[in-house]
């Protein structure tokens, strides 16, 4: 029997069976069929009440390990299965004149072929029951930076597996449309600031440029178009035709969080009654 063909008939005979279902008699003839291959011979074992086999020179990547037969079918047939880990709480944020912002981390462990050894948690070593475990933990990411927090685990053969969640912080950028001109002299900065938060967060995302396409539904309004300065100046396009009859002023826009950054505020320069399709480049 070559070593192809000895695969093949104990793959398909252990198919359907788990290693507490397989007999002695399919134990005995598996030990048989290995001592008709090249590169095995067998070694009186006690513990086995029988030979166990020891591989010689020759078998190609067949050494999963084990002193008997029955750790050799264990290891080879249903390999161990790593533990399993999972850790969420990551977010994108808007940008904060805090110092930090609170992150309340989530993690999951799962035991599969050995008990749960160590578990780690942002650096923090939390008491591992040996089996599955779910819990959480409060932190304090550092305000406008991105971070990442880790997790770990063992098992008891010390193998480890990791997993990760992200902060991010993004500023914001409107697109809406009214009939109010707030390119008024009289408007202030604060006030622009707040009738952007009070009214218009509903057509705003967090992002991080200038650049979008869009349709916007007008009513004898102003579309209006806002994002950091420091994004660069815009170019227009409206149903595909380049638009420069957009009005452009700079002001210091105050978010939700307090964060002053200066903001590019554009206006069409006239009223629509349309729904119009905007490419913001």
């Amino acid at each position: 029997m070559d070593f192809q063909d000895f695969l093949i008939k104990w793959n398909e005979r252990f198919a359907d069976n788990i290693t507490g279902n397989i007999s002695e008699s399919d134990l005995r003839e598996f030990a048989k069929d290995i001592t008709r291959l090249d590169g095995f011979e067998a070694v009186s074992d006690p513990k086995f009440n029988g030979d166990r086999m020891v591989s010689r020179e020759g078998i190609p990547n067949v050494n999963v390990g084990g002193a008997t037969v029955t750790e050799f079918l264990e290891r080879y047939f249903f390999p161990a299965i790593p533990p399993g880990i999972s850790l969420s709480g990551g977010s994108t944020f808007e940008f904060t004149a805090a110092e930090t912002v609170p992150v309340n981390l989530e993690w999951s462990v799962v035991r599969n072929t050995y008990p749960i050894k160590t578990i780690t948690v942002d650096g923090e070593e939390i008491q591992a029951t040996g089996n599955n475990q779910t819990g959480n933990k409060s932190v304090e990411a550092p305000a406008n930076e991105s971070s990442t927090f880790w997790a770990e685990v063992t098992d008891s053969e010390d193998t480890l597996r990791k997993a990760s969640t992200s902060v991010s912080f993004r500023h914001r950028r409107f697109f809406f449309a009214t009939p109010n001109n707030y390119f008024s002299a009289s408007d202030q900065d604060l006030a622009l600031s707040n009738t952007l938060n009070n009214y218009h967060l509903n057509r705003s995302e967090l992002a991080t440029s200038r650049a979008k396409s869009y349709s916007q539904p007008c009513d004898e309004e102003y579309f209006y178009y806002a994002y950091p300065k420091s994004w660069k100046a815009a170019t227009f396009k409206v149903n595909g035709l380049l638009n420069d009859a957009v009005i452009e002023k700079e002001f210091q826009y105050t978010n939700q969080n307090g964060f002053v950054e200066t903001y590019y505020l554009y206006r069409s320069n006239g009223k629509n009654t349309a729904t119009l399709s905007i490419e913001v480049s």
